[in-house]
């Protein structure tokens, strides 16, 4: 018998077993709609009103203070999808599909077992963060986060596992890391979440090729595995700072990451107010002082203490419990609030006129805080505003909310939410995701075997997801014991295992999404939900797979070197 075929034939079925899998899911998650929310102007309708403008070849579309306010991946993820007729759901879903794919294949040098293999696929595939119908069935950023999140895993792991290959047959594992990378930072700015699991097994890869002084081609293989990523990266985020650049006159991929609108935004919350209160960064009495001393901000006040700063107020209202005529505006909506001022103050026009008026403000309100006109701490920049104790045990509390939500699996729902909205502003959510909407509150819808099969297949997903939520957190406490045994083990011999280090950064990168959703809690407005989270949910099965794999090789089962 050929020995090939017998090596080859647990990955076709390996193959075979996994098409199933995504096909099956395919099948489940078809019975979930759209939840259409027409006055999302912020979230859903702006991603789509992008991506209608990329389609007319606009780029993002004429300028506004919303046009460069999100990253624009997610936007072309769907104009993509619209161009090759398929619908965004299922696009999404396919997408997640491949990156699990694409983590067994990153694993293949490790070769470990078919059950390790399916299991890790299925466990990811299933991921019920995937099918959460508070996320997935709407038309939200957060989608592609799981996707990215694994796709970038999986680059760190094949580079790793590939080391000793030559430079040429790593490259396409570099270009997948750098290319998720660019993708994940342009989709969502907080991405910086990632960080422990990124840069410790990177930083490991790189020296494990250093340190083989004797072999000819370690620089190459440094530059592919170090420079090309970071090339890929750079010029993703390049190229659309140059077209937000070439069209809006702004050199940036998101102005909440320009310089000019955090240093603006921290020169308001530097002003110490005459009365702390939580969740509000910048008082109705601090800015009237702020007024004073600020002719640029001064500008604003018509509209921040006007109709535009009233309606922002009862927005805030039920975080606050304060009535809209105080115009106390949440953390959360001012610098919604401060944009909209901006705008209407006519300093908008352009990207480049928006960022120069930013500008004008910082300089204006720190010069002021830094002669003592006015009384300030330290200057600032960004949106964080500056601690005050009464926010520690907030923060705690908060910290251990998450950390229960994350590894708990809990929360999670698969029947779709109603569309709201007048239906003439729902037309572009059935057009451009080529998907079936949710009825509105109170209709039924009239496909009646639709709605039958349609009961049956959510009718399977539910307790899917049941299940991750009664094993998991048992599964990551068997994950993080045999991760702490077998970095024992090793200890005593002064190095720390490849397995050692990707489960610390997974684990690392957890609490670190954990620490960032409690601290807006905490500071800025609710953010204990399954929206932020859904990179942490793959990264968490996948340290629970770290732990399995490491109590395999210390049984002695696996002969291959991490």
């Amino acid at each position: 018998m050929n020995p090939i075929n017998n090596a080859a034939r647990p990955q076709r079925l390996l193959g075979m077993a996994m098409v199933v899998l995504v096909l099956f899911k395919l099948w489940l998650v078809g019975a979930q709609t759209i939840q259409a929310i027409g006055p999302a102007g912020h979230d859903d309708r702006l991603f789509l009103q992008m991506t209608g403008s990329m389609l007319r070849g606009e780029w993002l579309g004429h300028y506004s203070q919303m046009t460069l306010a999100k990253g624009p991946f997610f936007s072309m993820f769907t104009a993509l999808s619209f161009v090759l007729s398929v619908p965004l759901f299922i696009a999404q879903h396919l997408l997640y599909a491949l990156a699990c794919w694409v983590v067994i294949r990153a694993l293949r040098p490790w070769s470990p077992v078919f059950f390790l293999q399916l299991g890790l696929f299925t466990a990811l595939l299933f991921n019920p963060v995937t099918y959460d119908s508070g996320i997935h069935t709407r038309v939200l950023r957060q989608n592609l986060t799981p996707a990215l999140s694994l796709m970038i895993l999986a680059g760190l792991l094949a580079l790793h596992g590939r080391r000793e290959w030559s430079p040429r047959k790593l490259i396409p594992w570099a270009l997948l890391l750098g290319g998720a990378l660019s993708a994940l930072s342009l989709t969502r700015e907080d991405s910086i979440w990632i960080a422990p699991a990124l840069l410790l097994p990177w930083a490991a890869t790189a020296w494990q090729i250093w340190r083989k002084k004797h072999e000819q081609s370690r620089l190459r293989k440094l530059g592919v595995v170090i420079m090309i990523p970071l090339a890929v990266y750079g010029a993703g985020l390049s190229t659309v700072g140059l077209l937000n650049w070439h069209y809006y006159g702004v050199f940036t991929t998101c102005e909440f990451k320009s310089a000019a609108f955090k240093d603006a935004y921290g020169s308001l919350t530097r002003v110490t107010p005459a009365h702390w209160q939580p969740y509000i960064p910048v008082a109705r009495e601090t800015r009237e002082r702020i007024y004073a001393i600020s002719p640029a901000f001064a500008e604003l006040r018509a509209d921040l203490e006007g109709q535009l700063g009233f309606n922002w107020a009862a927005n805030s209202q039920a975080l606050l419990g304060l009535p809209p005529e105080d115009h106390e505006i949440a953390g959360g909506w001012f610098p919604w609030a401060l944009r909209d001022a901006v705008a209407y103050a006519g300093h908008a026009r352009t990207g480049a006129e928006a960022m120069a008026f930013y500008a004008r403000i910082a300089q204006e309100v720190n010069a002021a805080c830094d002669q003592g006109l006015i009384e300030a701490g330290p200057a600032r920049s960004g949106f964080i505003p500056p601690w005050n104790k009464d926010y520690t045990p907030h923060l705690i509390r908060s910290a251990g909310n998450t950390a229960k939500m994350l590894f708990t699996f809990e929360h999670m729902a698969v029947t779709p939410k109603p569309s709201i909205g007048p239906p003439v502003r729902l037309l572009i959510f059935a057009d451009l995701t080529r998907g079936r909407l949710s009825s509105l509150e109170g209709e039924k819808s009239p496909l009646i075997g639709q709605a039958v099969l349609d009961h049956v297949r959510l009718s399977i997903l539910k307790p899917i997801g049941r299940i991750y939520a009664a094993t998991m957190p048992w599964l990551g406490i068997g994950a993080l014991l045999c991760t702490a045994v077998g970095l024992i083990r090793v200890l005593s011999r002064r190095r720390i295992p490849y397995w050692g280090l990707f489960s610390a950064g997974l684990l690392g990168s957890c609490f670190a999404l954990i620490l960032i959703c409690a601290l807006v809690d905490t500071t800025s407005f609710p953010a204990i939900s399954q929206g932020y989270l859904t990179g942490g949910y793959g990264f968490f099965i996948f340290f629970v797979f770290t732990g399995v794999w490491t109590a395999y090789q210390q049984l002695g089962l696996s002969s291959v070197e991490s």
